[in-house]
């Protein structure tokens, strides 16, 4: 309920000394509550995984070397492993079809024509956000590849936003979606 309730929440001991408002730190953090049993699991959880051998991220030293750097001084050893990018994190079984789709359409793209967009397999962004960036990809007419996390119902109901309906209809033969 605390964090909820901060206007600015801040992270001193971490490298640059970074400052979140509640809104920007995951949902994790923001519904927390200390008598929620499920959530508790999950700080258990947490606590358990810094006092183990060792870590693994999905992430690269290039991107976030001092922050790998600053959790193995806090856990005191070297086993914090970076393995990233993975860029099938959280799906079941890989889509070959897409896959083969991809590449087929990249190979007939000239070299350096298509813009990439990620904000990672955790960032999900507001209905507005969303709503702003299928707008100015439908309107920049530039080739590219939008990787997107998949909202909930829950998610919507919290204001984040899915691809808007008939974008992908509109940007085909330039643009792919993928989920």
């Amino acid at each position: 309920d605390t964090v909820r309730h901060l206007a600015v929440l801040d992270f001193p001991d971490l490298p640059r000394s970074p400052s979140f408002t509640a809104e920007h730190l995951p949902s994790l953090f923001r519904y927390y509550s200390e008598s929620n049993p499920d959530l508790e699991i999950v700080k258990d959880g947490m606590i358990a995984n810094s006092s183990s051998w060792g870590c693994v991220y999905n992430t690269f030293d290039a991107l976030e070397g001092e922050y790998l750097d600053h959790l193995r001084k806090k856990m005191g050893h070297c086993r914090v492993l970076a393995v990233g990018p993975l860029s099938s994190v959280g799906r079941v079984t890989p889509n070959l079809d897409l896959s083969d789709s991809l590449l087929a359409w990249l190979d007939g793209c000239p070299n350096g024509s298509v813009v990439y967009v990620c904000f990672g397999t955790q960032k999900l962004l507001k209905r507005a956000q969303m709503d702003a960036l299928a707008f100015g990809l439908e309107r920049s007419g530039v080739r590219f590849i939008w990787v997107v996390k998949p909202v909930t119902a829950q998610q919507v109901a919290d204001g984040y936003g899915p691809v808007p309906n008939g974008f992908e209809n509109r940007v085909s033969g330039r643009g792919m979606v993928i989920k």
